[in-house]
């Protein structure tokens, strides 16, 4: 696996090495349980821990209802400051939606 390494606080801090939750995604194809929402706005990275309990979330979550996770704002790929949010800059908070 890769070593990602959050550094600082949530709301001042970077991410090293982060996990991209859309390459995720498309790895895992019809496997996967939930759903990176705007991709476009790059911001989706997150720690590799904080990838996998977002599969592993996607799959109880189709497993007890059969429904999807949509993901949204993370971090960016470097971390940093992100609008609208004081935190999301190191891979360990995330904006998830489910029904």
């Amino acid at each position: 696996r890769p070593y990602n390494q959050s550094v600082g606080f949530p709301d001042r801090g970077t991410l090293r090495n982060s996990t991209s939750l859309v390459t995720k995604q498309e790895t895992l194809g019809n496997r996967a349980f939930f759903e990176v929402v705007a991709p476009d706005r790059k911001k989706h990275f997150a720690t590799f821990e904080m990838a996998e309990l977002v599969t592993r979330l996607g799959e109880h979550l189709n497993q007890q209802y059969s429904k999807k996770l949509y993901v949204s704002n993370s971090s960016l790929m470097r971390g940093g400051p992100i609008s609208p949010h004081a935190s999301h800059q190191i891979g360990i908070d995330i904006d998830l939606a489910y029904p």
